[in-house]
């Protein structure tokens, strides 16, 4: 027989009603702010927006942490072919510890020559963290950061419009 929480169960186990749920994502919260947004226009510079979230207490029975970033981003290109990047970091650490990089890159490039060129649009980006020992013990805290870079006379644009962590 196999104990409440424990998995895999096999034929004649019991499953409980509090482990329902660990067969579904379960949301931490949800952030519509305007924290991580950034318009850098002509600079060569990346310009960043950084924010906290935490320290969340990880459930029990969770292994990772879902982080589903929903960005607005508008690289722009002039006619001489200047360019305009975004970027994403996620940073994550066990609350009280140091940061880690779990992720820092470019996700939106515009550089066409000669065009003078738009372009805009959503872009999602998710990541999957696996929790550590210390995160589930002592609570996890994640740090976003958002970057944007117009070369030039390029610029881009970068707004949030929805951050969801979720536990799995």
């Amino acid at each position: 027989m196999t104990a409440e929480g424990t998995f895999p169960k096999s034929d004649g186990d019991i499953l409980y009603a509090s482990e329902i749920n660990n067969f579904q994502s379960r949301v931490e919260s949800i952030d519509v702010t305007t924290d991580l947004d950034i318009t850098n226009i002509d600079s060569g510079a990346a310009e960043t927006a950084s924010k906290e979230y935490g320290s969340y207490t990880v459930p029990g029975g969770s292994t990772y942490l879902k982080i589903k970033c929903l960005l607005y981003v508008e690289p722009n290109s002039d006619e001489s072919g200047y360019a305009g990047t975004a970027g994403l970091k996620i940073e994550t650490k066990d609350t009280g510890g140091s940061y880690s990089t779990e992720l820092d890159d470019t996700f939106a490039y515009l550089d066409v020559d000669n065009a003078n060129t738009k372009w805009k649009g959503i872009q999602q980006v998710s990541w999957i963290h696996t929790l550590t020992a210390n995160e589930k013990t002592n609570g996890i805290t994640i740090q976003l950061t958002t970057s944007a870079k117009g070369i030039d006379a390029g610029s881009c644009v970068v707004e949030n419009k929805q951050i969801v962590f979720e536990w799995a």
